[in-house]
């Protein structure tokens, strides 16, 4: 195909969490059905909220590789991608 993908890369994206959520929600709907879900019962919607943070934090790092890549040409993606700096800012923000 020339080196580029058929479909846009943000779709795979979106359709992989998509059935990850998906899958979640069959599994908790199973251990309800069950009565396995004893605590997953008495869970509150502020609970439901902080526990959805880091899938969204997910979601943003799995794109932004993918709009880097729309003005980096890959090999100067690599090379920045790959710096010390980026992993401590990162780690820095998701820390304190």
């Amino acid at each position: 195909m020339g080196g580029s993908c058929p479909g846009d890369d943000r779709t795979v994206v979106l359709f992989s969490e998509m059935a990850k959520c998906v899958i979640s929600l069959t599994m908790l709907a199973r251990m309800l059905v069950r009565g396995e879900g004893k605590a997953v019962g008495e869970l509150n919607l502020k609970t439901a909220l902080l526990f959805s943070i880091p899938g969204l934090l997910y979601f943003v790092n799995n794109n932004i590789p993918f709009y880097c890549l729309m003005y980096l040409e890959p090999p100067s993606y690599q090379v920045r991608s790959h710096s010390p700096h980026k992993r401590t800012l990162s780690s820095t923000l998701a820390y304190d």
